[in-house]
C-alpha cells in the first residue's frame, strides 16, 4: 500500500470511529441508532419468498424524503438505511444519496446488484454510499432468482475496483436461507470470503404474521421441523468459520438460536421502534418491514408521521411494539434486529467489524 493510501486509511478509520462514537448516546439512552427508509416497493424481480414488492404503489416524494432526513439529523439517528424493493428503481437515488450525505448522515443502501448496471454502482459509490448491502442466495441463477454467484461477481469486482481508489464503501451480503437453497449456503460463504472484506449475514425465512400477500410457493420454502438438523449442522460449521476469521455478522448468540426458532422455541429481544426507526414511502412510521401492508388484527399500528416524531412519541411506539411482539415474535428471526440489539451492547465488537469492512 503507498504513503498515500495509507493516509487516505488513515482518515476513514479516523471518520469510522467518530461514527461509533456518534451512535453512542442514542445507544445508551435506548433511542433508535439506525432508521430504515422505505423509498420505493416497486422490483423487477419476482423472489418466492419476498413480500415487500408492490409494482402498483408510487415512489416516495423527493420532498418527503428530505423532511426525514432533516428529522433524522434532529433526532441524532446517525445511520439512513435506503430500502425498497429496489430502491435503484427510484429516479432520484442519487440525489437522495447526496442530499443523506450533505446532512452528516451515513448510508446504507440495500440493493439487489444482479439488477443494476456497473456505471450506476459506481455512481452509487461515488454519491457517498457508506455500505452496499445485497443478497445472494443461490450458487447458480434460476429464471426466478438470479441472485446468484455468476450474476453478482462482476459487480462486486467493480466496487472493489473503486475502493481501491479510495472509495471507502464497505460490502455486506445477506444470504436468505430456505428448504430450497439451505445446501448451497456453505458454498456462497466460501466464494465470499474468498473475494475479502464482505460482512456475511445468514438468516432464515419467515414470516410474523399471515398475510395474503404470501403465496403458497412461498410458504412452502419456510423451514421448520424436518430441516433443523440441517440447519443445526450448517450453524455450527458458520459459528467455526466465525472462529477463524470470516467477517460473519451474526453473533454467536444468534447463530446457537437459529435451530431453536427453526424449531418453534425462540423469543428475543426485537429492536423495532428502539434500535430502528422504519418509515414507509408515504413518510409514515411503522414497526418494521413486515408492517408495510395494513395491519391485521390483533396488531396494533402505529399512526405517526416522520415529521411529527419525538424521542417521547417514539418511546410511546415502543410500548405499542412490545404488544404486538406477543404475536409476531415467535415467528421472526430478523438479523438486522437482532444484531443491532446485540452490537448496542457489545460497541467494541461493532467497532471491529466496522473497522474491517
Amino acid at each position: 500500500m503507498s504513503e498515500y493510501k495509507k493516509r487516505m486509511w488513515s482518515k476513514e478509520l479516523v471518520k469510522r470511529c467518530y461514527t461509533v462514537v456518534r451512535m453512542i448516546p442514542n445507544a445508551i439512552l435506548g433511542r433508535p441508532v439506525w432508521a430504515f427508509v422505505w423509498v420505493t416497493r416497486q422490483c423487477k424481480q419476482a423472489c418466492s419468498h419476498c413480500y415487500v414488492y408492490d409494482n402498483s404503489k408510487p415512489h416516495m416524494d423527493f420532498q418527503v424524503y428530505q423532511r426525514t432526513i432533516n428529522k433524522l439529523k434532529d433526532l441524532r439517528i446517525v445511520f439512513v438505511a435506503i430500502f425498497g424493493g429496489e430502491p435503484t428503481l427510484h429516479p432520484q437515488l442519487i440525489d437522495m444519496i447526496k442530499y443523506a450525505h450533505s446532512k452528516g448522515r451515513k448510508v446504507f443502501l440495500s440493493t439487489d446488484i444482479t439488477t443494476v448496471t456497473t456505471e450506476l454502482l459506481r455512481e452509487i459509490v461515488k454519491a457517498g454510499t457508506d455500505i452496499i448491502c445485497f443478497s445472494l442466495d443461490k450458487v447458480e441463477p434460476s429464471k426466478g432468482n438470479r441472485r446468484a454467484i455468476d450474476s453478482v461477481d462482476n459487480k462486486i469486482d467493480a466496487i472493489s475496483a473503486l475502493k481501491a481508489k479510495g472509495y471507502h464503501c464497505a460490502l455486506h451480503c445477506n444470504i436468505t436461507s430456505h428448504k430450497a437453497n439451505l445446501h448451497e449456503a456453505k458454498e456462497v460463504i466460501e466464494y465470499l470470503h474468498t473475494k475479502g472484506n464482505i460482512g456475511i449475514s445468514v438468516r432464515p425465512v419467515a414470516y410474523p404474521f399471515p398475510t395474503s400477500r404470501i403465496s403458497e410457493q412461498a410458504r412452502s420454502l419456510l423451514l421448520d421441523n424436518e430441516d433443523a438438523e440441517r440447519v443445526r449442522e450448517l450453524v455450527i460449521w458458520i459459528a467455526e468459520k466465525k472462529k477463524h476469521g470470516y467477517l460473519i455478522l451474526n453473533p454467536h448468540s444468534y447463530l446457537e438460536n437459529f435451530p431453536e426458532f427453526v424449531l418453534g422455541n425462540n423469543r428475543w429481544d426485537c429492536g423495532a421502534c428502539r434500535d430502528i426507526l422504519s418509515i414507509d414511502i408515504d413518510g409514515k412510521v411503522i414497526q418494521c418491514s413486515y408492517f408495510l401492508q395494513d395491519v391485521p388484527e390483533p396488531f396494533k399500528p402505529i399512526s405517526a408521521r416522520i415529521e411529527d416524531l419525538t424521542f417521547h412519541r417514539i418511546k410511546e411506539y415502543r410500548a405499542i411494539v412490545q404488544q404486538n411482539l406477543r404475536y409476531c415474535n415467535a415467528k421472526c428471526y430478523s438479523p438486522v434486529y437482532f444484531c443491532t440489539v446485540y452490537y448496542r451492547t457489545h460497541i467494541l465488537e461493532l467497532l471491529k467489524y466496522y473497522l474491517n469492512a
